[in-house]
């Protein structure tokens, strides 16, 4: 028995390994018990000498709540670090998201959301999804929940190029459940 459950914990790993690029917006976008909320964040670091290192990285929400039942949020992100003028990593990514919310436990979410990240190799990629979810143990006093969604996303994805290997597609467009 605790073969099969250690197999299967290491399949359930394996086969979602892909998504670790997807952006989990449902837990960094809080508008629950607020009609509105908007927030924004700079930060730059940077550091000279034998090395020459800059750090910048800014997000931004906005959410805005229509009686009880409707929430719309607009959320975004850019990072940037570099060595010596030479870019290491810049990613950056924008989400429009819609959720209905039918009762306490059940609710829809549907969004669009486009990224890029040059570390992945990822010029663009394009997310369009929705579906339904479902809060089946949600303790506000110890932050603990257990939810469960069902939805359909098309994401559309181009690599650079000029830096795949020779057998990889450039681009992909597929169906995720």
């Amino acid at each position: 028995m605790a073969y099969k459950i250690l197999l299967f914990i290491i399949l359930f790993f394996c086969v979602n390994a892909k998504s670790q690029t997807l952006i989990n917006t449902e837990k960094i976008s809080f508008l629950e018990d607020k009609n509105y909320v908007v927030g924004a964040e700079l930060e730059y670091a940077g550091s000279y000498g034998n090395l020459d290192i800059q750090q910048f990285s800014s997000r931004f929400l906005f959410g805005y709540k229509i009686k009880t039942h409707h929430l719309f949020r607009a959320m975004g992100g850019f990072e940037f670090l570099s060595k010596d003028n030479k870019d290491l990593n810049k990613a950056a990514f924008t989400q429009l998201r819609y959720n209905y919310i039918f009762s306490s436990r059940i609710r829809s979410f549907h969004f669009y959301q486009v990224q890029s990240n040059n570390t992945v190799l990822l010029n663009k990629r394009e997310l369009f999804g929705s579906g339904v979810r479902i809060s089946f143990f949600n303790k506000d006093s110890s932050k603990v929940s257990f939810n469960v969604g069902l939805g359909l996303m098309y994401e559309n994805e181009f690599l650079d190029e000029r830096l795949i290997g020779v057998n990889e597609l450039p681009n992909t467009s597929l169906f995720r459940m």
